[in-house]
């Protein structure tokens, strides 16, 4: 047991000498002797180790130590945006950035806010087990596997709605005041993040995130329209928090002709250029549509269409988030995420923390920003995506 404990507080040493960089060699004879600011805080927490091994009371979990270590060094940076993900989480998160995941393919929100379970679908993903089986936007989810979510939490009713690939899961739905009920396979589902529709001769379409399948669905789908004959493309962002910049700057390449298509700033004031897009580009009028949501990768998905003058925005101001964060997988499949850079349209200034304001203003009602969350609000209600489908007709004229 003994010879257990040395070997872990090894790796837990390990651990943070991988996190915070190589350190200069460590000496221990008795007590640490440091020649750096790393040193002394690697040597402190070491000592700290080392007391608890040796006088601590109780048991306790080595890898909860490291987990919190990780958490804390995080934690004191106090950035919102910094994470650490066990091994399990990371690899989810890995894989919703690749655009997949193991589910019956819906997206979901609390019903009416409440605070239980219930979930409204308001979303069925292409080629899903959900789509298959029939379950529709709309539908209410009351039971999973026999658990009434009235007596859970909404956390813990997404929860009961994952499992393992092959599995089955049995939902009971309300649907126009009447229970159906769901057997559903589990399977490995391609999330949908681009939904189009020809809207009289205009193109709409829809980007939910960005993910690393995001712009292949998208050239994909915007191809469709344009062999349609669609006059002009409506690119609605609102409501979308970003995702992924490798996928926004294949699509911003896919669109614009050939130049610089983003700048990043690092920590030490460096700009440089981080993505171009080559000669060939979409040759129609475009609209962004934008909210208070519109947030990240999206909003330089709409910047950088302005810096080059091909789309227009209409709606609301976005949100302001001009900073990217970077991931970094540790040695046991675990991952951490912090802050690494600002980024901005390739000739504009950051928009961090103030937002861009759409070339045309436009504000929804409260009920109708409802609606549009729960995609459930109509073309004849949705008075932003009128006024873009407006604007792009003045350009076509």
């Amino acid at each position: 047991m003994k010879s257990k404990k040395k070997v872990i507080k090894i790796v837990v040493l390990c651990l943070f000498v991988a996190i915070i960089s190589s350190v200069t060699t460590l000496y221990f004879c008795g007590f640490l002797f440091v020649s750096n600011d790393k040193q002394k805080m690697l040597g402190k927490a070491s000592t700290v180790y080392d007391l608890i091994e040796k006088n601590f009371l109780f048991d306790y979990d080595e890898s909860k130590i490291s987990d919190f270590m990780i958490t804390g060094m995080l934690a004191s940076l106090d950035d919102k945006y910094a994470n650490y993900y066990k091994n399990d989480i990371y690899e989810d998160k890995k894989m919703n950035m690749e655009g997949h995941t193991y589910g019956i393919g819906i997206s979901a929100i609390p019903y009416e806010n409440s605070d239980n379970g219930l979930i409204k679908i308001v979303q069925i993903h292409e080629k899903s087990p959900a789509e298959e089986v029939g379950l529709q936007v709309g539908d209410i989810i009351t039971n999973i596997d026999g658990n009434d979510l009235k007596e859970h939490t909404y956390e813990e009713a997404i929860n009961l709605v994952k499992g393992e690939e092959g599995s089955v899961v049995k939902l009971t739905v309300l649907r126009d005041n009447s229970e159906i009920e769901f057997n559903v396979e589990r399977k490995n589902v391609e999330l949908t993040s681009v939904i189009t529709e020809n809207i009289d001769g205009i193109g709409y379409v829809k980007i939910t995130d960005f993910n690393e399948s995001t712009s292949k669905q998208f050239e994909e789908k915007v191809d469709k329209l344009v062999d349609e004959g669609v006059k002009g493309l409506v690119f609605d962002l609102r409501n979308n928090g970003g995702g992924t910049m490798v996928s926004v700057l294949d699509m911003l390449d896919y669109l614009l002709p050939k130049g610089p298509t983003a700048k990043v700033t690092d920590k030490n004031g460096k700009e440089e250029v981080y993505g171009y897009s080559d000669d060939e580009c979409v040759d129609l009028p475009m609209v962004t549509l934008t909210n208070g949501n519109t947030a990240s990768a999206s909003e330089l998905f709409v910047q950088t269409l302005k810096d080059y003058e091909k789309a227009k925005s209409v709606g609301e101001k976005t949100f302001g988030k001009g900073i990217i964060q970077t991931n970094y997988e540790l040695y046991d499949d675990s991952g951490v995420k912090f802050t690494t850079g600002y980024f901005s349209g390739p000739y504009s200034e950051n928009f961090h923390g103030k937002g861009i304001n759409p070339d045309i203003e436009v504000k929804l009602s409260d009920e109708a920003s409802k609606k549009l969350v729960e995609n459930d609000l109509s073309i004849e209600e949705d008075v932003q995506l009128q006024k873009a489908i407006d604007t792009l007709m003045q350009d076509i004229k």
